[in-house]
Parts: C-alpha cells; sequence; structure tokens
C-alpha cells in the first residue's frame, strides 16, 4: 500500500477524523495540544490510514517537561502493515534532539524502532526514544 506521513496543520481536516478515532479507542475526549510539534498522519491518497499526536508532560528522568507521544491510531484494517512503526520514526524524526518519551501497554512496537524501556508501571512501559 503507498502512503505518505505528513505533518498536519491544525485546521487540517483529517484531524476532525483522528480525533473521533482516538476518542473512539479510548474512550475520553481528545484535545490536540499546540504550541509543540503539530500532530502526524498517514494517508493514502485523500484516504486517512492513522496518525499520531504530541503532549507536554513531566519529565520522568529529571526536573521539568519533556515532549510525549500522547495518541497513535492505525485503522484496523490497516494495520500490521508498518504504517505505526513509520509514524513512530517520522515522530523521532520531527523531534530531532528533543528527548522525546511514550507510556504504551505495547512497548515492542516502540523497541523495534530502537526505543528503549526506562520504566514498567503495571501494563505499561515508559520508553524513551534513541537521540540521532
Amino acid at each position: 500500500m503507498d502512503y505518505q506521513i505528513i505533518t498536519a496543520d491544525y485546521n487540517s481536516p483529517y484531524l476532525e477524523q483522528l480525533k473521533k478515532w482516538f476518542e473512539s479507542e479510548w474512550k475520553r475526549e481528545y484535545i490536540f495540544h499546540r504550541n509543540i510539534p503539530n500532530p502526524l498522519i498517514a494517508l493514502s491518497g485523500e484516504r486517512l490510514l492513522g496518525g499520531l499526536a504530541f503532549t507536554e508532560y513531566p519529565n520522568p528522568e529529571k526536573e521539568g517537561m519533556a515532549l510525549w507521544i500522547n495518541a497513535l491510531f492505525v485503522k484496523q484494517e490497516n494495520r500490521k502493515s508498518g504504517i505505526a512503526s513509520d509514524l513512530i520514526s517520522a515522530a523521532n524524526e520531527m523531534t530531532g534532539s528533543v528527548e522525546l518519551y511514550v507510556l504504551t501497554h505495547i512497548p515492542l512496537l516502540y523497541q523495534k524502532s530502537g526505543w528503549t524501556i526506562i520504566s514498567v508501571e503495571e501494563k505499561n512501559s515508559v520508553l524513551k526514544a534513541p537521540l540521532p
């Protein structure tokens, strides 16, 4: 399947659909955070396949705030095709030398892209992206 990963600007028509997917998956209202990197989306032509959004949250390793992947979603029929891994890699490239973290129940997805587990909390792991 041919697709591209692009940065979505906050008035992108695709963000409303991505927001609905996030809310459906996690059963809570979702708000895109501004003043941090814009969300990334995966598109095949004009069709939205998935996306990733960021947030700021306390740094798990030192004082201050850090950049985190807040949500990653790929439409069910497009899973297992590399889209999630490509979104993660694009997020890592986009943030460059900024430390990037995630809290996830699927750490292997991130470990395949070189992320390191820094702690485990019940069923979730906190991972850190590799710096370039």
